[in-house]
């Protein structure tokens, strides 16, 4: 929590600090991230991030910060091509350069596909030959009112995309986060979610498909139902790595000028032809606001000191949370602009309204789905299960699956120079004081 919250440790510990920095998380609410962090050193030195959807809108807002603030960072992307671009077009701006040296080396883009599931074990399989380990994950990347499309194993896109193939791979990095604790995952959820509590889109979930293979089309309901199951698998995933130093934080980025618009289907959704038509009359009109705010919440969540520990499970020792923890055993926390103040307040909290999340039975089942439909994929797309040293396998206590694919080399551009062996290097731990180097095991 940005402002109400006094931080208890390392660089918050000075209230003086902590005013200040509260200060400029308010002010990037109207000036953008960068006043935010020109208060902070550099917080991800020697870290290591993951940012799916790294090569535009929020996910390169993101990426841009992590970059500044010391980390190397993978962008994870779809199309290699824009990866490149977006690679050139970062380091060509040298505030994104940040104090630590060498930014080029430290910008890695690899290849993934959430709509194509065997694109995400081989993903892994490239980050793990860097030798680099994993302090921060972002699961950034999305969309929203594309032309219905089934996709890989049957999904309807919008599932495929923002639940499903970040759940899986989640799962598969989840042994590289424990290991580099403390660390964080960061999960992008929706304002959406709300719609619940009208009894809008998500009265009652689809347990049976979960695929989102009915679906008849790729609109607000199957948007809806995404970003709550990412929710309640949240919320669960927080709860079973409770005491591993891995924390999961969730956000929501408001209504956001990104570009989910340029590529939604005009015709289909009355939503996209409004935004289109408006678009047409009055070209400059941004859509929400601009990415360099509606990334607060994600920076904020992904690199914050005094976050540490935190998880979207549990909010503050209040009476409120006190009586939701009684009635439903927590309150769900995420960050995010406020329900009724769209586009200000990105850093500070808020709660979900949705009923489903309050509902642990029916996140654990969610939890539990999506770990039947990894085994279902794997066993459709003729993956291998291996057990590897220290854990792997599928289970109830939240390990993921290592997947074992036949030869051959996953997509994307790996620089030699950015490859880092896990043993005789170094790690960093995320802590009040800032990155300080620890010698690896």
């Amino acid at each position: 929590m940005a402002c109400p919250m006094a931080p208890s440790a390392g660089f918050f510990r000075n209230y003086l600090n902590w005013v200040i920095t509260s200060v400029a998380w308010l002010l990037a609410d109207w000036f953008g991230w960068r006043t935010a962090l020109a208060v902070y050193p550099a917080l991800l030195r020697n870290k290591v991030a993951i940012v799916t959807g790294a090569n535009a809108g929020l996910g390169l807002e993101t990426t841009k910060a992590l970059l500044q603030q010391g980390a190397t960072v993978i962008m994870a992307c779809r199309s290699m091509q824009a990866a490149a671009t977006a690679r050139e077009d970062i380091l060509a701006d040298p505030r994104n350069a940040g104090p630590v040296p060498d930014p080029a080396s430290r910008l890695i883009p690899l290849h993934v596909d959430f709509e194509d599931f065997e694109t995400i074990p081989k993903f892994v399989e490239a980050f793990h030959a860097t030798g680099l380990p994993l302090h921060v994950l972002v699961n950034n990347a999305g969309v929203h009112l594309k032309p219905h499309k089934k996709v890989s194993c049957g999904f309807e896109r919008t599932i495929a995309s923002n639940f499903f193939g970040h759940f899986w791979l989640t799962q598969l990095l989840l042994d590289d986060l424990k290991a580099a604790a403390p660390s964080r995952v960061v999960e992008m959820s929706s304002f959406a979610e709300n719609f619940g509590l009208l009894g809008m889109y998500t009265r009652s979930l689809p347990w049976g498909d979960l695929r989102g293979a009915t679906l008849p089309d790729s609109g607000e309901r199957a948007y809806t139902l995404s970003k709550t199951y990412i929710l309640m698998a949240a919320r669960e995933l927080a709860r079973r790595l409770e005491g591993s130093g891995v924390d999961v934080i969730t956000v929501h980025p408001g209504f956001a000028d990104s570009t989910w618009y340029l590529k939604s289907d005009n015709e289909a959704y009355f939503f996209s032809w409004l935004i289109a038509k408006v678009r047409s009359v009055i070209p400059w009109l941004g859509v929400g606001q601009p990415c360099t705010t509606g990334a607060i919440s994600t920076i904020y969540a992904a690199m914050a000191p005094e976050l540490q520990g935190s998880t979207s499970s549990v909010g503050s020792k209040g009476l409120i949370d006190s009586v939701c923890r009684a009635l439903f055993g927590g309150r769900l926390k995420y960050f995010g602009p406020h329900y009724v103040i769209q586009n200000c307040f990105n850093a500070w909290p808020r709660w979900a309204t949705n009923p489903w999340n309050y509902n642990r039975g029916a996140c654990v089942r969610m939890y539990e789905g999506g770990l039947e439909l990894i085994r279902q994929v794997e066993q459709e797309l003729g993956l291998q299960q291996q057990q590897q040293p220290g854990g792997g396998a599928v289970n109830g206590n939240g390990a993921g699956p290592q997947a074992v694919l036949p030869a051959g080399k996953a997509d994307g551009a790996v620089d030699g120079s950015n490859t880092r062996k896990r043993k005789g290097g170094s790690a960093a731990v995320v802590n009040g004081a800032g990155a300080q180097p620890v010698p690896a095991a």
